[in-house]
């Protein structure tokens, strides 16, 4: 299920995101996602099933192919960026260890 948090400036959006996240805790009361309580969960397993967009996106110089991470993988196909993908991108799986996640 994907559930958007939307509001005008000072709503508070980013004081809720940050209490799901666990960055804060609430001053009373409990947060509760499907009835659990997210303070009896773990950080890492809370924090792991949890997505954020940020309300303000960056753009960093260079190409959006290698943004992606797959540049010079796709640039090595023949096809491109109409290369094939098979069943569960199987023929693109040894890029798991090929890649090297550039820090922004």
């Amino acid at each position: 299920m994907k559930t958007h948090i939307v509001g005008r400036t000072g709503s508070s959006k980013s004081t809720l995101i940050q209490t799901l996240f666990q960055i804060v805790e609430p001053a009373a009361g409990q947060v509760m996602i499907d009835g659990i309580n997210i303070s009896s969960i773990g950080l890492h397993d809370l924090r792991s099933r949890l997505s954020i967009i940020p309300q303000d996106p960056t753009m960093f110089e260079g190409t959006a192919l290698d943004k992606c991470q797959l540049g010079d993988e796709v640039r090595k196909k023949e096809g491109k960026l109409d290369s094939k993908v098979t069943e569960n991108g199987e023929n693109w799986s040894k890029l798991k260890f090929e890649i090297q996640f550039q820090s922004a």
